[in-house]
């Protein structure tokens, strides 16, 4: 498919000595950066690019242009100065042979017929919704009556059972037409979208994966080199792990592990591998190099091949790897791992494991390590600073950003960015003391702030010509 777009001025790109992509290399470190001590829509603004759509990835700073995805499946291309080069689509229907078009009007149409069967399964499904929305009806008017407050629980719970065996069936059913379940959309969450994923660049090309099981390959110039349907995303909330060059190896996480040879997309391998949240972070101890995933699992990235499980179960946020330690955070509870190698083979060791905050409340936002401190928001925006040697917790502060605190936090210079869906942003020191510097806001934005010397860029929730997706904050 050509670019939807195509403004391109002839760029000369140095391949970079690293990849970049999510959090920049992952750590979303920034030392050398100098970050303005406040913004806002009209503060510190250096330009704002209206996009075609909301996202959620975070951008990729090059040396003379970002990419970025959009809604449903665009990869984005701009400027230093805000000007969109090209975008191009990843659908579904790009993977497809010439065979596959021929076939695939057949394949919908007996699949439909064969759907028919689970009209049981359908209406218990819209029977359990109805009986909820009773319970959530009438416990409303009634607030301080307990048993109602239960009646909604049972009720919540006979959804979830009903839309669990209403999905295995649909699964079941979709299983024997391969194709037409391929090109039907995948499911995800009003706040996930399809274009979670963050783009990866390395030695010149660009690669982005969507939640619509859809993997391509780039060029700098918008040249698409290949494209592929890899699986599609099953889980009601979507996908949302971002692709990672790991030992020569391409590897992105859908329901499975995939390894893909980055110059062809190619298949190497495929592993199982649970959720699909958090993007698999590359590791290398000893002779082996691997990549560690959100539940705790420790792979090849020449084969997939499971050589290591820790203990840490991540939810939602991806695991930080420094070195041979893992940290991560997940509903309550923060750990570190390290993992050693002796013979060829890999062995992971709790070092700590520590309670940070409400059991009840998740980490959708990555850690972040510096100078031997180990910073951890949860979604209610509370901080933790802890010891990274230890676990100790340095301090804990309320943050008070209100709405979701999705975007990771990130270090510019000294300082340190925790931010909220709001829009709403804090700035403090780095160091072992809570020290605030300022609270700026801007549009909402779901995607973790990239720095790049004297500029921040945020990625906003905004679509189309009337609001900036994208802005340039800072010098």
């Amino acid at each position: 498919m050509k670019p939807l777009l195509s403004l391109i001025p002839v760029f000369s790109m140095l391949a970079l000595a690293a990849p970049l992509g999510w959090r920049n290399d992952g750590t979303g470190l920034y030392p050398k950066a100098v970050l303005p001590a406040s913004w806002g829509p009209s503060e510190k603004v250096v330009w704002a690019t209206p996009l075609p759509d909301w996202g959620n990835s975070c951008p990729v700073v090059l040396s003379d242009r970002i990419l970025l995805c959009a809604e449903p499946n665009r990869l984005l291309c701009v400027d230093k100065q805000g000007k969109i080069l090209w975008q191009c689509e990843n659908t579904v229907d790009a993977t497809l042979t010439e065979a596959e078009r021929s076939k695939w009007p057949q394949e919908e149409a007996a699949l439909k017929e064969a759907e028919k069967g689970l009209a049981p399964l359908r209406a218990e499904f819209e029977a359990a919704r109805a009986a909820l929305k009773e319970a959530e009806t009438e416990a409303k008017q009634n607030p301080q009556d307990g048993d109602l407050k239960k009646a909604v629980g049972g009720a919540r719970r006979k959804v979830g059972e009903a839309q669990r065996r209403l999905d295995e069936a649909l699964a079941k059913t979709e299983a024997g037409f391969p194709l037409a379940g391929r090109m039907r959309p995948a499911k995800t969450h009003p706040a996930n979208g399809f274009s979670s994923d963050t783009p990866l660049f390395d030695a010149g090309k660009v690669y982005a994966c969507f939640g619509n099981g859809v993997v391509s390959a780039y060029t700098t110039e918008g040249k698409r080199l290949w494209t592929r349907f890899v699986e599609k995303p099953t889980h009601v909330w979507g996908q949302c792990a971002s692709p990672r060059l790991i030992g020569g190896v391409l590897v992105i996480q859908y329901v499975k592990a995939w390894g893909l040879d980055p110059a062809t997309g190619e298949v190497k391998w495929n592993a199982p591998c649970p959720k699909a949240w958090g993007t698999p972070e590359p590791i290398t101890v000893g002779r082996l190099t691997a990549f560690v995933t959100d539940q705790g699992q420790i792979r090849s990235s020449v084969d997939g091949a499971l050589l290591a499980e820790t203990a840490m179960k991540l939810e939602f946020g991806c695991p930080l790897v420094s070195g041979e330690l893992v940290y991560g955070a997940s509903t309550g509870v923060a750990w570190a791992m390290k993992v050693s190698e002796k013979d060829g083979k890999l062995a992971a060791t709790e070092l700590w494991k520590a309670e940070v905050g409400d059991k009840k409340e998740r980490f959708y936002a990555s850690p972040l390590l510096w100078e031997g401190v180990l910073y951890l928001v949860n979604q209610k925006s509370q901080l933790f600073a802890l010891e990274a040697e230890s676990g100790k917790k340095l301090f804990e502060q309320a943050l008070g950003l209100g709405g979701t605190a999705y975007p990771s936090p990130i270090l510019c210079g000294d300082l340190i960015v925790a931010s909220s869906d709001t829009g709403k942003s804090v700035v403090f020191k780095a160091g072992r003391e809570y020290k605030e510097i300022s609270r700026p806001v801007l549009e909402p934005f779901r995607a973790t702030p990239v720095c790049d010397g004297k500029r921040m860029y945020i990625r906003t929730l905004a679509k189309g010509p009337e609001k900036p997706g994208l802005y340039c904050l800072g010098e």
